[in-house]
């Protein structure tokens, strides 16, 4: 069967057309985004407490003098938008003084630095490392210390804490002897997860508080980070107080996608099958299929020669389909010649087109694959 190979091998040059078609157009382009603008800071300390139902006042980063003092004062940087490297140190740390209590001391040193850049790949960088913690219920006495970073990309936010030889006492009903009953203390995490928190009490003076070590605060593409945040719930003392800030942020422009194409211009051809002719015993309908635009079936009845009817060339057609094409005209002659012929003329073509053949070859899909 001469006509199913050809319409076989049509078939397949049709599927790998389609195929190198669909693989061109899964040639992947580059999406990208530009950071148009950075915001970066770091401070070493800052509390915001309040004594005896006093009003909350400011030492540390934020600070006013009075009631803060220069030896209060924190180290603190802040990022241009544009980017840049800014970074500072204070060698001999810093006391935040509340009346009699010292709520923030470290001897230092303090270092607290902030970089970024805008454009293709954009980012920031913000560090704070506090050096010597040495009182409190939290503390993390030299060498210890505390220290976050953050980072923020076009892609999104990071940041972790830090620390190192700490010390936290939750509950201290005698702080002047060791392991007595209700005593509990223990030792927070060197890499402590996100938000990490436990709730206690101070000793002496019966003040409660929460405490958070890396303390994550995600604002859209701007992160804050605190190594260490505690909050004074009361009675005494009211506020919160915060060591080691870190803060990143990026704006970042409208994402944009190019898609590159090999050069010069790209053509996928379907091959129209190459005329077939099928002959028949006499009253049955002859089919040539030539090239599309010159496709025509003649049906001649028994005993009528020189009789028939021509299709129009344009019923039924389906570019790249000739089989179909073929029936469709086929089907418009056949109803013109009546039942008889109608009957005799489809069982040739049910053989024709994958009835029992000695000689017929499966169509690609209906192989079997080999044992």
């Amino acid at each position: 069967m001469r006509r199913n190979r050809v319409r076989a091998k049509g078939v397949r040059v049709v599927a790998v057309a389609a195929l190198s078609a669909g693989i061109f157009v899964a040639v992947a382009g580059s999406s990208s985004a530009d950071v148009t603008a950075v915001s970066g800071r770091a401070f070493g300390y800052y509390t915001n407490i309040g004594l005896f139902g006093g009003p909350p006042t400011v030492r540390g980063f934020g600070q006013t003098i009075p009631p803060g003092t220069p030896l209060s004062a924190s180290p603190s940087v802040v990022l241009p938008s544009t980017g840049g490297n800014v970074s500072q140190t204070d060698p001999d740390g810093a006391i935040g003084t509340y009346g009699p209590a010292n709520i923030f001391e470290s001897p230092g040193p303090i270092v607290v630095s902030t970089q970024g850049t805008i454009g293709p790949g954009g980012s920031v960088t913000s560090s704070a490392t506090v050096n010597g913690l040495p009182h409190g219920p939290f503390s993390a006495p030299p060498p210890g210390g505390v220290a976050s970073t953050c980072t923020a990309t076009e892609t999104g936010v990071s940041g972790s804490a830090t620390i190192t030889n700490g010390i936290l006492v939750l509950h201290d009903p005698d702080d002047s002897v060791s392991g007595e009953p209700g005593e509990e203390i223990v030792t927070p995490p060197v890499n402590p997860a996100p938000n990490t928190t436990y709730f206690g009490v101070i000793a002496n003076v019966d003040n409660n508080f929460k405490i958070v070590f890396n303390e994550q605060i995600v604002d859209g593409t701007t992160i804050s980070v605190n190594a260490v945040h505690q909050y004074a719930l009361g009675p005494v003392a009211v506020g919160d107080f915060v060591t080691a800030q870190s803060q990143c942020g990026v704006t970042v422009a409208a994402s944009t996608t190019t898609t590159t194409q090999p050069s010069g211009s790209t053509t996928t051809t379907t091959p129209v099958p190459s005329s077939t002719t099928t002959t028949a015993p006499p009253g049955s309908t002859t089919t040539t299929t030539s090239p599309p635009g010159s496709t025509t079936t003649t049906t001649t009845p028994v005993g009528t020669a020189g009789g028939g009817v021509s299709n129009d060339p344009g019923s039924g057609t389906n570019p790249g389909s000739p089989t179909r094409s073929a029936l469709a005209r086929t089907g418009s002659s056949l109803r013109a010649v009546g039942p008889a012929v109608v009957s005799f003329v489809l069982g040739l073509l049910l053989i024709g087109f994958g009835g029992p053949s000695a000689t017929a070859r499966p169509w690609p899909w209906n192989r079997r694959p080999r044992s």
